[in-house]
């Protein structure tokens, strides 16, 4: 995110799955990842001034684009979560990251991309 010009943001990700397990001990012997979400907070200015917010998460969307999936662990798409934060208030979006890339297929930005991902 600091790459991107993005100094009031900050990412994580995570892999989740299931733990395998010996059939004759019981032990667990491997780790299988499922998928890989991602959680990101943005401190704002305005959590009402919605078209900047729309455009603040496109930028983050790009910035996880450099993470597609067949590069993360775990072969189904995970999830995003954003959380933008103002003085002690936030606004919590939770999507599937195959929702993002539909979005900017269509051609959403601003506004119009918050509301299509905050369904």
């Amino acid at each position: 995110m600091k790459a991107a010009g993005l100094t009031n943001v900050h990412a994580a990700a995570e892999a989740y799955g299931e733990n395998c397990y010996d059939a004759r001990t019981n032990q667990p012997i491997s780790f299988a990842a499922m998928e890989t979400d991602f959680r990101v907070t943005a401190q704002v200015k305005d959590l009402t001034d919605r078209e900047q917010l729309g455009n603040l998460l496109e930028q983050i969307l790009i910035v996880l684009d450099g993470f597609p999936m067949g590069k993360t662990p775990g072969p189904q798409p995970g999830y995003i979560g954003v959380t933008f934060q103002v003085a002690g208030d936030e606004l919590r979006l939770w999507f599937p990251v195959t929702d993002g890339i539909s979005a900017r297929d269509q051609r959403l930005r601003g506004a119009a991309l918050l509301d299509y991902l905050q369904k």
